[in-house]
């Protein structure tokens, strides 16, 4: 059963000319204040990407990404990082959530997912949420429990994986 797709969710269909943005897209706004539950999520990420920088030379956090869909349409996406291992030819894609949310496997599975392989058509890929707080009562189909981060499943499954960080 799939969960239900976030309400303003929009899928990469047949990503076309996907390339690694020089800038960031034109629409985001300087140095947005957030409250609430968004900056506890914003802290989290933040830690989440120093934490995997540190641990990992491979680790590429927040990259900008264009593409353009089947309808000839420029759009911009930004997976919160990947780990890339050019030896094995491997990309892991990381989605961070302060905790586990269906509308992770949405973005990862049908957005980053189609971008990167266009980007990078020979490379294998698996996708990995990294959560604080994992609820086994949301929907999320094809899960696995994902002790080290390196070593995430192969699809059609996502790794979640908790750090308290």
């Amino acid at each position: 059963m799939l969960p239900p797709k976030p309400s303003r969710f929009l899928p990469a269909v047949e990503p076309r000319q996907a390339r690694f943005a020089e800038t960031s897209p034109p629409f985001i706004k300087q140095r947005q204040r957030h409250r609430g539950r968004r900056a506890t999520g914003i802290r989290y990420e933040t830690k989440v990407q120093r934490i995997l920088g540190e641990r990992y030379g491979n680790y590429i956090a927040s990259p900008w990404l264009t593409f353009v869909d089947v309808s000839g349409r420029l759009h911009w996406c930004q997976p919160d990082g990947f780990l890339i291992d050019i030896k094995k030819g491997q990309i892991i894609i990381i989605e961070m959530k302060i905790k586990h949310t269906s509308d992770s496997w949405w973005q990862l599975w049908y957005l980053y997912l189609p971008v990167m392989k266009a980007i990078f058509p020979t490379f294998e890929f698996r996708v990995l949420e990294v959560v604080k707080w994992f609820d086994p009562q949301v929907v999320f189909p094809d899960f696995c429990m994902t002790e080290n981060i390196l070593y995430p499943p192969k699809a059609p499954h996502t790794g979640v994986h908790i750090l308290r960080a």
